[in-house]
């Protein structure tokens, strides 16, 4: 059989193959590759995405418009606070899990994103874009470069819709000047910048007010910059009265920056008040312990009220480590402070931030501060690891020697939903190994359920240790001589070099049992019955005890008093079979509120044996306000003196003060405690003890002999527990601060 083909067809056939060839080459298939990029993006997937398909994309012939998205999405940041990998600080670390953007080193995209600022589109992403170039011109201590890049962006925005992006890059420039140090020209463009905004635009009017302020600080002019805040606060106001921005039961009051204003007032009038001639630098470098600079690292100076919060993009204090690892904050008012980080996952890999959830930056006077920062290597640990199963009576803790450490603390930790929750083990081992027996291990609670809220409770948070199911983790810590932090072993270890072995391990020296079953499906109810039923039978097994403590709070009325009544029978065979310091503790509160001071006594003699020195710190201090109750008042401040510099948080130092102040101790004496040993809560709040004495001081100078006696008075009925006399005596006296610092006793108890 013969096919004809005509030679024009033929030709044909092979010259729309060869057209073909490079319009598949050349144009579909890089718009499916750039579809499928630009979806894992959108999608959140862009650790998927590698480097080279992005840059191998940008080389293509794609249209234009499509490569000024690609650099968007892949290249573009919206500053320090949504850069890096992993926040670290004081009160918590955190891994970001936005994988939207590919991680380029600087010298990777600075082509494209100089080029994106110079032709891209004219948009809010042109102001992003900008600011990213600036920031990097600034880290290499650019300023006049930085500045350019502003200027000239601003010149692309051509027409009124794009005033804010104008605002926003001229604020920009003015915070780089004031960042270099070059307040006239901060100056300059400040009176600039001011003269572009319209009257009615109250958000940007109190965002160049904050900056104005902060400005005008810098220059050394506190009143000044009170004033300027107070008439911005006032404007604000009266602009979102007047526009009814706020509904119902919205107030101003809720409004973010609102709140950054009068937190700005606060620390403005704080200044005035203590004659401070102006704000101070904080400074520092940020390297290794091998003397390794750490450059492009964020640093984070956070206010005390926000240091439990994520890093969000209106802290007014965040820089970039230029490329000798170091950092300048200017303008920094008084208070209290801490220092976050801001890593990418390559900077901190192997190596840990080492800080306490009592590392402050306390900013006080006139004197500038230097705070160097320097990441130390983790420790290896040895055992348990890689998911060991322990089944013996006991479980060997072993990690390698850290030089200078004087002692060790061991921590574990538990499981729960959506993540973990640690407990200490043991503190100041001075070997690196120590032995714990399982049934101290199952000792340890993570969770007690108060009242009736199941469904806020976590099973396994409950049963903790006991269960062997759950895989464990494991975590040391390594103190000098004077009780500072100097590595951990718990961090990241993302690579061969650096992950060492891991530190997971199982419990299975018990098995669940049918009550635990109950538990772990959610049946609180049934699984407390069953653990009733399990210590009649069985009074000799702790399990059912421990498990009935945990739970026996739903069958009381949701009160703590109901619920300590109920266990207390539960505890003290606890006590008494384990002598675990947690059952002694629960003991010993409960008969400090019964103020049965015999049985007080007998369990405190108990508990001065076989606990730890952080243990120790906190019965001490509950010893010591039971000689307050007692009126032993100067056994119980020496007791306080003991116990309150052993706690994290200085919860006692209210108590210190009063009964020190009851016992004859000056004003200036009792500052230095208070100055010394700040409260803090668990939310780095506290009460401001310092401020009160400050101010109790101030009352009683034209008044001395007569002011101690009223303070006598009410401290006295605050140590016998007469509420009754103590209200009228709140309600009588009218000394602000003294009755502020009564009340604030009470709230102790």
């Amino acid at each position: 059989m013969k096919i004809n083909i005509k030679v024009k067809h033929l030709i044909l056939t092979v010259l729309t193959i060869m057209l073909l060839v490079p319009l598949v080459s050349f144009v579909i298939i890089p718009q499916i590759n750039l579809h499928l990029t630009e979806k894992r993006l959108t999608d959140g997937d862009g650790d998927q995405v590698g480097k080279d398909t992005v840059m191998d994309l940008l080389e293509k012939p794609l249209l234009q418009s499509q490569k000024w998205e690609l650099i968007r999405k892949s290249m573009l940041d919206d500053g320090p606070a949504h850069r890096y990998d992993v926040y670290a600080g004081p009160s918590f670390t955190q891994t970001t899990t936005d994988d939207t953007s590919v991680k380029f080193t600087w010298n990777e995209k600075l082509p494209y994103i100089k080029k994106y600022v110079k032709e891209g589109p004219v948009n809010g992403f042109l102001t992003t874009a900008a600011k990213n170039l600036a920031g990097y011109y600034a880290e290499q201590n650019n300023w006049k470069q930085a500045d350019k890049v502003l200027a000239n962006t601003a010149g692309r925005f051509t027409g009124d819709q794009y005033d804010y992006d104008k605002q926003e890059l001229s604020l920009e420039r003015v915070r780089l000047a004031m960042q270099s140090s070059d307040l006239d020209e901060a100056d300059h463009l400040m009176h600039q910048m001011l003269e572009t905004i319209k009257p009615d635009d109250a958000s940007m009017q109190a965002e160049a007010a904050e900056m104005r302020a902060r400005l005008v600080l810098q220059q050394g002019n506190v009143k000044e910059a009170y004033d300027s805040i107070q008439k911005a606060l006032a404007a604000y106001e009266k602009s979102a009265k007047e526009a009814e921005l706020y509904d119902g039961d919205f107030s101003v009051e809720n409004d973010l920056q609102y709140e950054q204003l009068q937190s700005l007032e606060w620390r403005l009038g704080r200044l005035m008040n203590e004659k401070a001639a102006a704000a101070v630098s904080v400074s520092g470098t940020v390297q290794r312990a091998n003397g390794e600079p750490l450059k492009h690292v964020g640093v984070f100076l956070r206010e005390k009220n926000v240091v439990n919060q994520s890093v969000s993009q209106v802290e007014p204090y965040q820089v970039v480590t230029d490329e000798n690892g170091a950092y300048t904050f200017h303008g920094v008012m008084p208070g209290e402070y801490q220092l976050f980080l801001g890593f990418a996952f390559d900077q901190i890999d192997g190596w840990t931030y080492p800080v306490q959830a009592n590392d402050w930056v306390n900013i006080e006077g006139n004197d500038d501060i230097t705070k160097d920062i320097t990441l130390q290597e983790l420790i290896n640990i040895e055992s348990p690891v890689n998911q060991t199963t322990i089944t013996g009576e006991t479980v060997e803790f072993a990690w390698e020697k850290v030089e200078d450490a004087a002692y060790y603390n061991l921590s574990v930790n538990i499981p729960i939903d959506g993540g973990s929750i640690g407990r200490g083990l043991k503190t100041h081992i001075t070997s690196t190994a120590t032995h714990i027996a399982v049934e101290e291990l199952y000792n340890q609670s993570f969770n007690i359920l108060v009242g009736d809220e199941e469904d806020d409770m976590d099973p396994i948070g409950l049963l903790g240790l006991a269960n062997p199911e759950s895989r464990f983790s494991w975590n040391v810590e390594a103190f000098d001589e004077d009780g500072n932090l100097i590595t951990q072993s718990n961090g990241y270890r993302l690579n061969e070099e650096t992950l060492g072995n891991l530190p997971f391990f199982y419990l299975k020296t018990r098995e669940l049992t049918e009550a635990d079953h109950k538990l772990l499906d959610g049946d609180f109810k049934g699984a407390l019955d069953g653990y009733m039923a399990g210590y009649e039978e069985h009074p000799e097994d702790m399990h059912n005890v421990r498990m009935i403590v945990r739970l026996l709070g739903m069958k009381g009325d949701g009160t703590i008093e109901t619920r300590d009544e109920l266990v207390f029978p539960y505890v003290k065979v606890l006590a008494e079979k384990t002598g675990a310091f947690p059952y002694i503790l629960e003991l010993l509160s409960y008969y400090y509120e019964q103020r049965d001071w015999d049985a007080f006594d007998h369990w405190y003699q108990r508990a001065e044996h076989g606990v730890s020195d952080l243990e120790k710190g906190v019965i001490e201090a509950l010893h010591a306000k039971a000689l307050i109750r007692q009126g032993e008042f100067e056994a119980a401040r020496q007791a306080f003196a003991e116990a309150v510099p052993s706690d994290l948080y200085h919860s006692e130092t209210g108590n210190w003060l009063a009964v020190s102040l009851y016992q004859g101790a000056s004003f200036a004496d009792v500052l230095k405690i208070a100055d010394d040993y700040p409260e803090y809560d668990s939310f780095n709040k506290g009460r401001p003890w310092k401020q009160l004495i400050v101010e109790m001081q101030t009352e009683a100078q034209n008044r001395k002999a007569a002011y101690i006696e009223t303070m006598r008075t009410g401290l006295e009925l605050y140590f016998k527990g007469d509420n009754a006399k103590l209200e009228r005596w709140l309600k009588n006296t009218k000394e602000p601060a003294l009755t502020e610092f009564v009340e604030q006793l009470g709230e102790l108890e």
